[in-house]
């Protein structure tokens, strides 16, 4: 796919775009930026959900991650498999 900022030039993607009534997709965001936080992170603990930025996220031991838009696009990812609606 082509990289962020330079289209031209090919690039595995390092993300999942999922916008608007735009379906999911792969998408390359450039040099990933990590940003440390005070004290250590919370973990979302299996069978719970996170509401946030018009996506409800959700984990589960066997599925994997999910997150789902209002609109109802999103992805699914997994140690073992993944999927991007």
């Amino acid at each position: 796919m082509p990289g962020s900022g330079a289209p031209k030039t090919l690039v595995q993607p390092n993300a999942i775009k999922v916008s608007g009534n735009t379906g999911g997709k792969f998408y390359s965001a450039g040099d990933p930026q990590f940003h440390r936080f005070e004290g250590e992170a919370q973990v979302l603990p299996y069978g719970r959900t996170l509401e946030a930025g018009g996506f409800v996220c959700s984990i589960d031991r066997t599925s994997g991650v999910t997150c789902e838009s209002k609109a109802g696009h999103g992805f699914t990812v997994s140690d073992a498999a993944y999927d991007v609606w």
